[in-house]
């Protein structure tokens, strides 16, 4: 089925996917978790790529997605967020057997599209954690990196202007002492799993995992992986 998803997503325009990803998150943030049909574009981690721009990783495991919509209330409080909004993304797919469940949270690229392509230098990377933030006194609110970012993931609030992306709670949690983003710690499921690199480095916490990346093919060495664990594997 993912083979088949990508062979499809090589037929469409940059634009319908793009539309096609944004139309879905933008549904599943006014009324999570809304049925969405959503591409999975998976491909492994690149090797001579794994090493993180960003000082943190996250790890999620789609499989124990329930789609309840747990993490998008718990990341609209931590960050103070309008009512409809949300800084993490469930895409919902239907296949053949039951239906599946995709979070996509900005993925903290270390090849970062949304900063080569803001005018005014508002999307950055933070010199201390390596994650892409925004700078909410240069951001002007032009888009241009909502329609960069390949994951859809970059979001625009029309109440403040501004763009919008998520920063792994940093500002909300981490540098208040919270060991763990919002997502993280109120998941029922233990979907996500969050690391510090130099405490926890990724390729020793999953050596012979399968992890997986969205759109490889983009080069954009995200700190988010995907993990499909075995059925019988701990939590």
């Amino acid at each position: 089925m993912i083979r088949q998803d990508a062979r499809e997503a090589r037929g469409w325009s940059r634009r319908q996917f793009l539309w096609r990803l944004a139309l879905g998150a933008t549904v599943v943030m006014v009324c999570a978790p809304s049925p969405v049909l959503a591409r999975r574009l998976f491909g492994r981690r690149p090797d001579g790529k794994a090493l993180l721009a960003a000082r943190y990783w996250l790890a999620v495991y789609p499989d124990r997605c329930t789609g309840c919509g747990v993490c998008v209330a718990a990341c609209r409080k931590a960050n103070h967020l309008p009512p409809a909004a949300s800084r993490i993304a469930i895409h919902q797919r239907h296949d053949n057997r039951a239906p599946s469940w995709l979070p996509v949270p900005c993925q903290q690229c270390g090849e970062a599209p949304c900063i080569t392509v803001c005018p005014t230098r508002a999307s950055f990377r933070d010199e201390v954690t390596g994650l892409v933030l925004i700078d909410r006194t240069r951001c002007v609110g032009c888009r241009a990196c909502v329609m960069a970012c390949p994951y859809g993931a970059r979001r625009y609030l029309p109440e403040e202007e501004k763009a919008d992306g998520c920063d792994f709670c940093l500002a909300s949690r981490l540098l208040r002492g919270e060991k763990r983003p919002a997502c993280v710690e109120s998941c029922p499921q233990q979907v996500f799993r969050f690391g510090v690199e130099a405490e926890e480095p990724l390729a020793q916490v999953f050596p012979s995992a399968s992890l997986m990346i969205l759109r490889p093919e983009r080069g954009t060495r995200p700190a988010v992986v995907y993990r499909f664990a075995p059925p019988q594997e701990e939590r």
